[in-house]
């Protein structure tokens, strides 16, 4: 982008998510699961259309 980079507000919504990787669907019974993989990450549409804004060249704020 050339010249001065324009500010831009986003107003919306984030969550921290933990997103854990199975390896297969379990039985549908309660049950512990031990040792999983997981990621933590953000999430939701406001921190998605800033990061993404952000991304593009813009100065970005957010507030949640």
């Amino acid at each position: 982008m050339k010249g001065k980079r324009k500010n831009i507000f986003v107003c919306g919504g984030v969550s921290y998510n933990a997103i854990i990787t199975l390896p297969d669907f379990f039985e549908p019974k309660p049950q512990t699961i031990h040792s999983c993989v997981y990621n933590e990450t953000i999430g939701n549409t406001g921190v998605g259309k800033a990061l993404t804004i952000c991304k593009l060249g813009f100065q970005t704020t957010l507030h949640a």
